[in-house]
């Protein structure tokens, strides 16, 4: 797509830089050359190297992302002790989420907020296991701008124990609920034998 987009742009920025700069002396060789050095260069840098580069970043990130990487997320105390771990956002609010990881085993849930945001958002403890409940959740009421560029919200899982409740927005909910019940009702088993 970049071998259609960079073109464009630098399409557009030719056009736009020839109607702008029409005031100037008609026929001036040195606005034409530095014109044309800019479709080139625009054309070369914003529709062939970011959209590579971009790309790579992103790749790096989502690798990051399920790999639980230390450049992006901080390891908990006692991680040893969780037994699944997956990329989560943390539902703040109607129009706000902190992306992080979700643990759970033994101990109970913890959910730990990505380097960025550990600073403003505190991880998330349930415990004990066996008070965990899970379901899944329609999602928080939108605003307009949402209602727009989100038509279709994507429901949330919702992990309660007691009177605290947390939600959590996750890839493909349906299947990851199903897979999370079994892994808690694994784990209550266990908490129970002991």
């Amino acid at each position: 797509m970049p071998w259609v987009t960079g073109p464009l742009f630098g399409l557009f920025i030719l056009l736009s830089e020839l109607y702008f700069r029409r005031q100037g002396v008609e026929g001036d060789v040195i606005r034409y050359a530095v014109t044309s050095f800019s479709f080139v260069f625009r054309m070369g840098v914003f529709g062939f190297i970011f959209p590579l580069a971009m790309r790579d970043y992103m790749r790096r990130v989502y690798e990051g992302l399920y790999n639980g990487e230390d450049w992006i997320f901080e390891r908990p105390e006692g991680e040893e002790h969780f037994r699944y771990r997956m990329p989560a956002a943390r539902i703040i609010g109607s129009n706000r989420a902190v992306s992080g990881v979700l643990h759970l085993g033994p101990p109970g849930l913890l959910f730990v907020p990505n380097r960025k945001s550990s600073a403003k958002h505190k991880p998330v403890e349930l415990a004990p296991i066996g008070g965990i409940a899970l379901r899944i959740v329609d999602p928080p009421p939108q605003t307009l701008r949402q209602k727009i560029f989100i038509p279709n919200p994507q429901r949330l899982l919702e992990f309660s124990a007691g009177s605290q409740t947390v939600c959590f927005q996750v890839p493909l909910v349906d299947d990851t609920a199903e897979r999370l019940s079994g892994f808690l009702r694994i784990l209550q088993a266990d908490e129970a034998e002991s």
